[in-house]
């Protein structure tokens, strides 16, 4: 879009393209594109050697930008403790607050925390705290204009089946109002399984929401790893074709030749794009409409940027292997970029499961452990529906935990689901096992 006004400019105006450019440069201000600019203006007006510039230009845009990823994983850490803290860490506080408030209702006479109260602040207040950390990772992480929008329709496609467990059988369960009758005998297999696994039938809410959210997301996360998968494949064979491109190219035969050539090796998925290369080259279609029909299909932003620098290589510098080898070191250190960015953030990812353990261990326990101590008083807890209204919340909170730790991991949501769905089901086995561990007896000291 950029190059087409710039070409329009230098067709319909009088001046000359070099100024339009440092023009347009310093009206686009971006701060790295107008050093580059002006640099390779001054540098052509001077009449100095443009080629060494440029590239040591882009060698420092390059360490510029592995700077800015070590500092961006820096700060998508603070983030990451910082959403542990409010959500994990908060909430906790919120329920043993509410148990206690629930505990001493007869000498307050009505709960410090009402039941609405508390439906709010676990249901819609807390999740959102997650929706919030996702926009300051969004603003945060350094992106690029993707087509990601596919990676959400599998996702969106099963969404109704979690809208409708929630309307008619989740939320009609905690309060006690009715369920229509075809789906009784769900709720009374599930009710069947809270009591004989997890030692509570307060749990079937609990149970239903976990499965609903697991269910719901299992095809937009396998759809997302399958992408990411060819994306890593399309990356990877990208860079391994530059690099032999270069060393065939020291051979002396011609950009075109080489690259039928190499469309006999193996590159993993790019070999497709070097097929299509093929035929259009065999055909005797003009390079650069091959790649412009290629690049349409293609999602991947770094792959196309590479594949359009390759055309302009060959088109305008006559495919010079001084050339080929920058675009190879393009290439390999974009890669290069996207693995020390992956590194720096995959100890985060631990967190969160540290953190959803915690979440609901702590709650439930806290819970036992006052009943208990009710019990040598003389009086107990109605414990159904005190892990009803509990418990149910945990596993929405965790889930959006999953999807908040998965985008500051991978720089999308959708690289989440895999996290929500293990959180997920984190939160049932912590559920099904919570009646083998009982902590409050350690805490009585029996």
């Amino acid at each position: 879009m950029y190059v087409n006004r710039i070409e329009i400019s230098s067709m319909v105006g009088s001046d000359t393209p070099i100024f339009i450019v440092e023009d347009f440069a310093g009206k686009l201000n971006v701060k790295g594109f107008k050093e580059l600019i002006s640099g390779y203006v001054s540098t052509l007006r001077s009449g100095g050697d443009v080629a060494n510039h440029v590239y040591r230009r882009t060698e420092i845009l390059f360490q510029e930008m592995l700077s800015r990823v070590k500092a961006v994983a820096e700060k998508l850490g603070i983030l990451m403790e910082a959403l542990i803290t409010v959500v994990c860490l908060g909430g906790i506080g919120l329920y043993l607050f509410f148990i206690a408030s629930i505990s001493m209702s007869d000498v307050m006479g009505m709960p410090a925390i009402s039941g609405e109260m508390f439906f709010i602040f676990s249901f819609i207040l807390l999740p959102l705290i997650n929706v919030i950390f996702i926009y300051f990772a969004d603003s945060s992480q350094i992106s690029y204009p993707e087509k990601i929008l596919k990676r959400y329709i599998p996702f969106i496609v099963f969404l109704p089946i979690l809208l409708l467990s929630l309307s008619l059988l989740i939320l009609p369960y905690v309060f006690d109002m009715p369920i229509i009758e075809p789906l009784l005998p769900i709720v009374k297999f599930i009710e069947w399984f809270a009591e004989s696994k997890a030692g509570n039938i307060g749990f079937t809410p609990s149970i239903m929401l976990c499965l609903s959210l697991i269910l719901v997301s299992i095809p937009g996360a396998i759809y997302d790893l399958y992408l990411s998968r060819v994306e890593a494949s399309y990356k990877s064979g990208l860079s391994c074709f530059l690099r032999d491109l270069v060393e065939t190219r020291k051979s002396g035969l011609p950009p075109e030749k080489c690259l039928i050539m190499l469309s006999y090796r193996r590159y993993g998925r790019f070999n497709r794009i070097l097929d299509k290369v093929r035929r259009g080259i065999v055909w005797g279609l003009p390079l650069r409409r091959v790649f412009d029909e290629i690049c349409t299909s293609l999602d991947d932003w770094l792959v196309s940027v590479n594949l359009f620098l390759l055309v302009d290589t060959i088109e305008i510098g006559g495919g010079s292997v001084e050339t080929l080898e920058s675009m190879a070191k393009f290439s390999e250190t974009s890669l290069l970029i996207e693995s020390e960015k992956r590194s720096l953030l995959k100890p985060l990812m631990l967190v969160p499961y540290f953190g959803a353990i915690l979440l609901i261990f702590v709650g439930f326990t806290f819970l036992s452990f006052l009943n208990g101590m009710m019990a040598i008083a003389g009086t107990s807890l109605p414990m159904v529906s005190m892990i009803k209204i509990l418990m149910t919340p945990i596993p929405l909170q965790t889930y959006t935990l999953g999807l908040a730790a998965g985008k500051m991991g991978s720089g999308r949501v959708s690289g989440g689901f895999i996290h929500a769905i293990l959180l997920t089901l984190v939160d049932l086995l912590v559920i099904i096992f919570s009646s083998s561990i009982n902590l409050s007896g350690i805490l009585m000291g029996g």
